[in-house]
């Protein structure tokens, strides 16, 4: 039986995939094929309604038609194969190749893709059973779906081009992450604030080794606590999603002195790993993509400070949404109310680290990104709910007007820096 990670990387490996969604349309295309042509040869089932609406097409008319429409919509599975490639290839030199990630999760080009695939399918399959002898049998209810389907296919490509267009625009691409940004906080950080008892200090007397290399992509806390429970164990994670691992090193540490193999092999099997970072628990890896947005930007290559400052709204509403929520506990306790699992979670100044430190760093030497930056930092201030959340800001702010202090700038500039470093100050108390 797989675990609950092993599903949710399952589960994003489909959705970034290429062939999941265009296979599915083939094969609920090739279902509504063999229902089509079974109506067909029951004429009796169709009413007379359906039957005027149906063209009586002769054998050869109904051959041409099909081999058209399969001649016409494999060229364009070709052409937009090229145009997927074409945006993948500008879309990894312009905002970092690990955005082709969020590209490949768009659904609207892998539907697009299905419905020319299985159009073709369905008038090859329909251009088998038709017969060319004089007389001999036409399936007219298919090859009428068949038109529709072509038609279909029409309006998709039109709608195609215009998503591709706006896909590429950096501000869908921005908006897009901040969205899968926002989904991912809802479901690593509990809306409600409840108090935890400490549970004090973590003994280590033996440790479990990784079995696999690779990033650790997803952990399931919930049967990880079952077993924990079940076989009287106390466990602490040494890594958490997002972290590389190389097989042998320390995965977990136990209190008792030994687990029993099989045990182990249980425990192991709550982890499920990966090549590549993914937003299944990471949320690090969604605000660092906002973040390397902004840091090509912000290159001397591209020298675009308006997408780096789109890429800090975007940073900041995310952190927004995390200070009015609770951070995930670190502490996970059994039906007995006896602490079993010691979690690795990130806290909220790591996560505010892990979002801005790159950003900041890429700013400095940019008077009008830095002066953003403070000011996104001055609203979140407002925001703050706890003393280590404005400390977190203020550390940001303070890192960065002490590296702008050094650097060359007119004094009407180091003045509209100073004010927006002074806000951040007022609003952190």
């Amino acid at each position: 039986m797989k675990s609950i990670s092993s599903l949710l990387k399952l589960a994003d490996d489909i959705r970034s995939s290429y062939w999941f969604v265009p296979g599915l349309t083939v094969l609920i295309v090739v279902s509504l094929w063999f229902g089509a042509i079974w109506v067909d040869r029951q004429p009796g089932l169709m009413s007379p309604a359906m039957q005027a609406w149906i063209l009586d097409t002769a054998a050869v008319d109904a051959s041409n038609i099909l081999t058209a429409i399969m001649g016409a919509t494999i060229s364009v599975v070709s052409l937009t194969f090229s145009i997927v490639i074409l945006v993948l290839t500008l879309a990894s030199g312009q905002f970092g190749s690990r955005l082709l990630y969020t590209f490949m999760r768009d659904t609207t080009t892998k539907l697009v893709l299905g419905i020319y695939s299985a159009t073709f399918v369905f008038a090859l399959l329909s251009l088998r059973v038709l017969s060319s002898d004089p007389g001999g049998f036409v399936p007219q209810l298919t090859l009428q779906i068949a038109i529709l389907l072509m038609l279909l296919s029409v309006f998709i490509l039109v709608y195609f081009l215009h998503h591709i267009s706006v896909s590429l625009q950096v501000t869908t691409v921005v908006n897009t992450v901040g969205r899968e940004l926002s989904a991912v906080i809802d479901q690593a950080f509990p809306e409600s604030k409840e108090t935890q008892d400490d549970c004090g200090e973590f003994e280590k007397n033996a440790q479990i080794a990784g079995n696999q290399s690779g990033v650790l992509q997803a952990i399931d806390l919930n049967e990880l606590l079952s077993i924990a429970e079940k076989h009287d164990l106390h466990v602490r994670l040494c890594y958490r999603p997002g972290h590389f691992l190389i097989e042998g090193s320390c995965l977990l540490e136990v209190q008792e002195a030994a687990v029993d193999e099989s045990v182990e092999k249980l425990l192991l099997e709550c982890f499920a790993y990966g090549h590549r970072r993914t937003l299944v628990q990471d949320i690090e890896f969604a605000f660092q993509q906002l973040a390397e947005i902004a840091i090509r930007a912000l290159s001397t290559g591209v020298n675009d400070p308006n997408t780096a400052m789109i890429c800090i709204d975007q940073i900041g509403l995310g952190l927004a949404r995390i200070m009015r929520r609770a951070m995930p506990v670190e502490h996970l306790l059994d039906s007995a109310g006896e602490c079993r699992v010691w979690a690795d979670r990130p806290s909220f100044s790591g996560v505010v680290g892990a979002a801005l430190n790159r950003v900041r760093q890429s700013a400095i030497g940019d008077v009008s990104v830095s002066i953003h930056f403070l000011k996104t930092l001055a609203m979140l201030a407002e925001l703050c709910e706890s003393a280590s959340q404005r400390e977190a800001l203020l550390e940001q702010a303070t890192a960065l007007y002490t590296a702008c202090e050094t650097e060359r700038m007119v004094d009407m500039d180091q003045d509209d820096l100073a004010q927006a470093y002074a806000a951040v100050k007022s609003s952190c108390g």
